[in-house]
């Protein structure tokens, strides 16, 4: 279908669709949100605290451990040098907030996973369990300290690759009812 456009007035409007997702803008300030209806959340694009999740050129801000990381078709590829290799990033969050992961996963020798935890190779706030599939995978957690582990694992095999691109992650503005 076409745009749906809406005038609020100010205060909590629902807006039904019968969709999963609905992208929109409001209008006058710039920011770009995204309703996540699995999650039953808004998420305010503007405030993706990922560095570099799109992978234009390269993969900065990103580090390998126990992967090697590269760049194809504007995607990070992570290939696994020891098992449960992964490329991760951490990112600055506030205690108690909500936050979304999001990002698409491809090409994908085994499996793959993404992790979101308090350390490196934890997965305490989420975990994807086993894609196996390409896909869209989008997650919602809740921050328990100030420094958080985002990361993308390539399975549990020395050469395994797996694909990852439009990473984000993004703090919730408001909350479905």
């Amino acid at each position: 279908f076409d745009a749906i456009t809406y005038t609020g007035n100010g205060t909590s409007q629902d807006i039904v669709t019968g969709i999963d997702s609905v992208d929109f803008t409001v209008s006058g300030n710039g920011s770009g949100y995204w309703l996540d209806r699995t999650n039953n959340v808004v998420v305010d694009e503007s405030t993706d605290l990922v560095t570099n999740g799109t992978f234009d050129v390269d993969t900065s801000g990103w580090t390998g451990n126990n992967a090697t990381l590269s760049v194809s078709s504007n995607k990070m590829v992570v290939t696994n040098t020891a098992a449960y290799g992964d490329s991760y990033q951490v990112i600055t969050t506030e205690i108690g907030k909500d936050y979304v992961v999001a990002v698409d996963v491809s090409s994908i020798a085994q499996t793959a996973f993404v992790l979101v935890g308090t350390t490196l190779d934890g997965y305490e706030l989420s975990t994807s369990g086993a894609l196996s599939v390409d896909t869209s995978y989008v997650v919602k957690f809740t921050a328990t300290t100030t420094s958080t582990y985002i990361q993308m694992q390539s399975g549990n095999a020395i050469g395994n690759t797996a694909t990852f691109d439009n990473i984000s992650v993004c703090e919730v503005s408001a909350s479905g009812t």
